[in-house]
């Protein structure tokens, strides 16, 4: 099993208030390095995702937008989700981490 740190981009239609991010703040509190920040446009989300490649990562991120993140920011796109070892993790040396 690797750690892999997600970020995902989520354009939103207004900037979100303080209170929305604390509420996402809040409900990512069960994700382990979970942060939430806002960004140009729209919210930034970090994810660290424990998991045995970077596609199972990508899944379980997504599951968390879906469940945990996007309702809140409703209405909100998400723009962009990168996949990337953590740094100096074991993750680091997986073949599929290039």
């Amino acid at each position: 099993m690797t750690t892999w740190e997600v970020r995902a981009s989520i354009r939103t239609e207004a900037r979100p208030h303080p209170a929305v991010l604390t509420a996402l703040r809040r409900s990512l509190r069960t994700h382990p390095g979970a942060d939430v920040v806002p960004v140009t446009g729209g919210v930034g989300v970090r994810l660290l995702a424990p998991a045995p490649t970077p596609a199972a990562a990508y899944a379980q991120a997504v599951a968390v937008l879906a469940t945990d993140v996007l309702p809140v920011l409703d209405p909100a796109a998400l723009q962009d989700l990168q996949v990337q070892p953590v740094s100096g993790g074991p993750a680091a040396e997986h073949p599929r981490a290039a």
